[in-house]
């Protein structure tokens, strides 16, 4: 399970099935990616899309992490410092 304190990012995927509304992403899917606008903690999510359990949301996160649509904060800092390297 991912921790309480992990920041999630919304990937250029995630952006594009959430912005389909013929994605067939499944609602509660939908709601997590709705949340994720910028850095965005566990907290806030889990504010905005009301899961019933850590289990339940902790088990979203995963799914939609696999699924590449969301990445946790570590990840996005790995990928932007690899595309966007600082000038040196």
């Amino acid at each position: 399970m991912k921790s309480r304190q992990a920041i999630y990012w919304r990937t250029h995927a995630g952006l594009r099935v959430w912005a389909c509304a013929d994605s067939g992403l499944p609602a509660h899917y939908r709601k997590v990616l709705g949340a994720i606008h910028a850095p965005t903690s566990v907290a806030a999510i889990r504010a905005a899309v009301g899961a019933s359990s850590d289990r339940e949301l902790f088990g979203w996160l995963e799914e939609l992490d696999t699924l590449g649509f969301i990445q946790t904060g570590r990840a996005a800092a790995a990928y932007y410092q690899q595309h966007y390297p600082r000038a040196a």
